[in-house]
């Protein structure tokens, strides 16, 4: 749950926030200390973890295993090395400097994002790739990369997700607020939406025991407001 506190008077309110999760999944630089763990090496933890729970029928038909640039590098490293699988970055960003999330409008994020990754053919041709970003906030970077990878005859995409699924933008405002795909769409659907072999998160309570060990105080309200309990989110 969300720790907000509200003091309250007749013409004002005051909101005091808590660091955000997403500041250590997403927006943080690679390179940077927070609380005393390194971001690179914390994101890497979360892919190795992740490679536990992939079933074993998927790790046996993987060929390799591929980050969304720039977003999904160290999670695909460490999952690469939890499936003792070859991480290839088959994807490249022609525009490192800017994030997709920080571009609000769909239309705009849909244009600039087609113009910005490029699958490199003869990496993923008739290739089996993990595919592996951050998390699943909007989707459509994801769905844009399904469909270019498609285009150029992956023979089988499987979307491989470190953190756990999220419901909600963030409610302390610390990314843009978009309509977040799973707010619409069932997870039992994501499949047939991104038109992949398949879609796997990191469970909510391995997600939320890494977290807590490093960052015990952090808000991951978002990732904790289920469709069925979200008036417990605030």
């Amino acid at each position: 749950m969300i720790n907000m506190q509200y003091n309250r008077s007749e013409d004002t309110e005051e909101i005091t926030k808590k660091d955000c999760v997403l500041e250590v999944i997403y927006k943080k630089n690679p390179i940077e200390i927070y609380k005393d763990k390194n971001i690179a090496d914390f994101r890497i933890e979360l892919g190795h973890d992740l490679a536990k729970i992939i079933p074993q029928e998927i790790k046996s038909d993987i060929d390799f295993v591929a980050p969304c640039p720039q977003t999904g590098i160290y999670y695909a490293i460490g999952l690469a090395l939890g499936l003792n699988k070859p991480y290839v970055p088959a994807i490249v960003n022609m525009s490192p400097e800017q994030r997709y999330l920080s571009v609000v409008d769909a239309d705009e994020r849909k244009k600039f994002i087609w113009s910005k990754l490029y699958p490199i053919k003869e990496l993923v041709e008739n290739k089996k790739i993990a595919v592996v970003d951050e998390a699943i906030f909007t989707g459509l970077t994801l769905k844009i990369l399904c469909e270019m990878l498609q285009t150029f005859n992956a023979k089988a995409i499987y979307l491989l997700i470190p953190t756990s699924m999220c419901f909600n933008s963030c409610f302390q405002g610390i990314m843009p607020q978009k309509n977040m795909l799973l707010e619409h769409i069932r997870p039992d659907m994501l499949k047939d939406y991104f038109n992949v072999n398949d879609v796997i998160f990191q469970n909510y309570e391995n997600f939320s025991f890494k977290i807590n060990k490093y960052f015990p105080d952090i808000c991951k309200g978002c990732f904790e407001c289920f469709p069925n309990k979200k008036e417990g989110c605030l």
